[in-house]
């Protein structure tokens, strides 16, 4: 009966060991594609994988200030086209270089730098219902792209860059 187990743990293990290497082989082709498409290299790529962890999780805190509840509510009550439009408009970028983070309610009373204004946006357009995107692409910058289903038919995709948007519907 032991010898039993013993070959079953060593069946169980190497199954282990095979789909972990399945698994990091995966994941190191899926990288190599990115980093090929992205131009960067796999410093920044964990860079920006921690930036953007960082990113989210303020966002997610920022739902709940009051400038946040309050644009959201208002803007989406408008057609999903005009809301990227609503929110940025409601929107004042007053620059101010500092270090960390600033939460919503702080960036629109203090001002800050991009990574500011992306949770602001991030935090109000989440509220909304619209799928975010950081894009971390260029270096020492961030800036948001955010997507939304809707009319059952329509998609929209908009890229909100400071002051500056775009939206393409398709």
């Amino acid at each position: 009966m032991e010898i039993l187990w013993d070959n079953i743990k060593r069946l169980l293990l190497g199954i282990l060991h095979t789909m972990g290497l399945m698994i990091l082989g995966i994941l190191a082709f899926t990288t190599s594609i990115y980093l090929h498409e992205t131009n960067i290299g796999p410093r920044e790529l964990v860079g920006n994988l921690m930036t953007e962890h960082v990113l989210r999780t303020a966002s997610i805190v920022g739902e709940t200030d009051n400038i946040t509840i309050s644009i959201s509510k208002f803007c989406n009550t408008l057609p999903v086209p005009e809301q990227a439009e609503c929110v940025v408009r409601q929107t004042e970028y007053n620059y101010k270089e500092h270090e960390g983070l600033k939460m919503p309610d702080e960036f629109n009373k203090d001002g800050g730098v991009c990574r500011d204004i992306s949770i602001y946006y991030a935090s109000i357009f989440k509220n909304m219902g619209w799928n975010i995107y950081y894009n971390l692409n260029t270096p020492n910058h961030v800036f948001i792209e955010i997507t939304k289903h809707y009319n059952n038919n329509t998609d929209i995709r908009c890229t909100i860059d400071g002051l500056a948007y775009d939206c393409t519907e398709y």
